[in-house]
């Protein structure tokens, strides 16, 4: 028979010690998922550059990687989405109180994660704004929200040593300065009670500018036998609001005019009974607008003495300074009458680029001269906001008159610009009368002389001198002249032939 064995007292320590490690590691997952992260519903952000319902699946990802990184554990993405098909949501950014409620419920979430994409521009000036709001499905309270803007412009350094080259670059900045101050955890909150048989919530509108009506609706599965008997009162902040059985005895409604402070606002629903039982629960939220969205409009064509000019077309860029969901908006361009040429408008948000390419509305093209760009925007409370620049379109080809004299047995060509746009370049050849290449010339400014020793033939029909003329202006516009008989403009006779070819796209 074996006795017992004996070990020596460090090693019997090293073992302790090796099983309190091992032991911690064991629990060491159970303690980072029950101590550190709570549940976390990120459900897809709503894409106003897209549409009224469109979803940006790139930037949710990551967001939900961000959020992973921060201690939360997520809800898987297919049970969200299942979620989302079994309770027919399709509206994104503004979950009901019912569905976040129910969220938590069915996903076993404590808390929900929902926002808004107001601006995605990707090359040349990469653009992202978002809205977001972290909600807790207990009580359905916001616990946190940030709206955040980060613009290529804000990056770049004085030596271009670490300027951002695309989307990932700017997204590396932004969600670190999006979700800074987001909490890592939340306490759950307590509610009063729940009132499980209500059918139907209708509070609107959601988005109000201070003292706009908010009306209250709320529809019961079953009223009572004496509906005066029950006391139904909102709740806002401090302020309490009856509602009462209306005419067709449907719904329990209210009114009231909404709060003077910005801001988003829980009403909770109070129920007392007659025998003094008293419950209630958060029935929704709206939001207060007290300002004009403020836009300023990009435009990128020719600087031409201080103004902005183009002969195809004017690259527009519209910006949000403080980001947020836009209702519509509209463009228009005015000529010097004051008479609306060009008048667009879209519901939606703002688009990242707009391109005029000089067309009327009618279709046809405008006339050379100075227009004014108004672009305008109106906000989710019907606020309105506008901004305007001035610019000149200048599609007609260089007008050039030539004026042939001889002096001292000397033929003098004289180029002039008739037009108002400023020549860039030109150039010309004359050749004799039996195609031989004379001279080239080439220039840059008008007017020019052109000085060409050629002796006056006797036989009239050798007294030919055929010119051939290029020029293009600062805005790309171009004139190409074939002239014939150059001669016969010094006899103040009309040219044999004087062909016009107008090099320009016409684009739009």
């Amino acid at each position: 028979m074996t006795g017992p064995r004996s070990y020596p007292a460090g090693m019997r320590r090293s073992n302790r010690v090796f099983l309190a490690v091992l032991a911690l590691l064991l629990l060491l997952p159970f303690w980072s998922r029950t101590a550190g992260g709570q549940t976390l519903a990120v459900f897809p952000l709503l894409d106003l550059t897209i549409g009224p319902n469109g979803i940006n699946t790139v930037l949710t990802e990551h967001i939900r990687r961000e959020t992973e990184a921060r201690g939360f554990e997520l809800i898987p993405e297919e049970d969200i989405m299942r979620f989302m098909i079994l309770h027919r949501i399709r509206s994104m950014g503004r979950l009901t109180s019912h569905q976040i409620a129910v969220a938590g419920e069915k996903l076993g979430a404590d808390l929900v994660l929902q926002g808004t994409v107001c601006q995605l521009r990707g090359e040349p000036a990469p653009t992202v704004s978002l809205s977001l709001q972290l909600l807790r499905t207990s009580d359905q309270t916001p616990i946190w929200a940030h709206t955040e803007g980060l613009y290529y412009a804000e990056l770049l350094t004085l030596l271009g040593l670490s300027d951002p080259e695309n989307m990932d670059d700017l997204y590396r900045v932004f969600f670190s300065r999006l979700l800074e101050d987001m909490p890592g955890r939340t306490m759950h909150g307590k509610t009063e009670g729940d009132i499980p048989d209500i059918e139907t919530v209708v509070l609107r509108p959601d988005y109000v500018r201070p003292g706009e009506i908010i009306d209250c609706r709320i529809r019961f599965y079953s009223i009572p036998s004496d509906p005066e008997s029950l006391s139904l009162i909102a709740r806002v902040n401090d302020e309490e609001y009856p509602l009462a059985l209306d005419a067709d005895k449907f719904y329990f409604a209210a009114s009231w005019p909404a709060q003077e402070r910005e801001g988003e606002y829980t009403v909770t629903l109070v129920e007392t009974w007659p025998t003094g039982q008293s419950r209630s629960g958060v029935i929704g939220t709206y939001f207060v607008d007290n300002r004009e969205p403020e836009v300023v409009l990009h435009v990128r064509g020719k600087d031409l003495d201080g103004r902005t000019a183009f002969s195809r077309e004017l690259i527009m860029a519209p910006q949000l300074i403080d980001p947020e969901p836009i209702n519509r908006w509209e463009i228009q361009a005015i000529n010097r009458e004051g008479e609306v040429i060009v008048h667009q408008g879209v519901s939606g948000h703002i688009p990242q680029q707009i391109t005029w390419r000089g067309q009327t509305s009618k279709g046809t093209i405008a006339p050379d001269g100075e227009y004014k760009i108004v672009f305008r925007v109106w906000d989710r409370t019907g606020r309105e906001s506008a901004t305007e620049t001035e610019v000149s379109f200048l599609r007609m080809p260089p007008d050039i008159s030539i004026q042939v004299s001889r002096v001292n047995g000397s033929v003098l060509v004289d180029l002039k610009n008739s037009g108002t746009t400023p020549v860039a370049y030109w150039w010309m050849k004359l050749f004799d009368a039996n195609g031989r290449q004379l001279e080239l010339v080439e220039g840059e400014v008008l007017p020019a002389v052109i000085q060409l020793e050629i002796p006056e033939a006797e036989d009239e029909s050798e007294n030919i001198l055929e010119g051939l003329l290029h020029v293009s202006d600062v805005m790309a516009n171009q004139t190409t002249m074939v002239i014939k008989n150059l001669l016969q403009l010094e006899k103040e006779e009309e040219t044999e032939e004087i062909n016009l070819e107008v090099e320009w796209v016409e684009e739009f």
